[in-house]
C-alpha cells in the first residue's frame, strides 16, 4: 500500500514507494534509478545511479 502524502514535497516520496513495489523492471524504472552505464575496455561495468549510496559510519 502506498501512503498518502498531501504536500508537494513528500509526493516525490509516492513516486519511491511506487518503484518499491514492482514486480517487472521496466525501462522507465531503470531510467529513472540508473543516470548512464559506462563500459570500460575488460568488460566491466561501472554503474552510476542517480541516487547516492547511504553513508554508513
Amino acid at each position: 500500500m502506498i501512503p498518502s502524502y498531501s504536500s508537494p514535497r513528500n509526493s516525490a516520496f509516492k513516486n519511491y514507494f511506487t518503484f518499491l513495489n514492482f514486480d517487472e523492471l521496466t525501462p522507465e524504472i531503470l531510467h529513472r534509478l540508473i543516470n548512464r552505464i559506462d563500459v570500460k575496455e575488460d568488460g566491466t561495468p561501472i554503474i552510476y545511479y542517480r541516487f547516492a549510496a547511504p553513508k554508513i559510519d
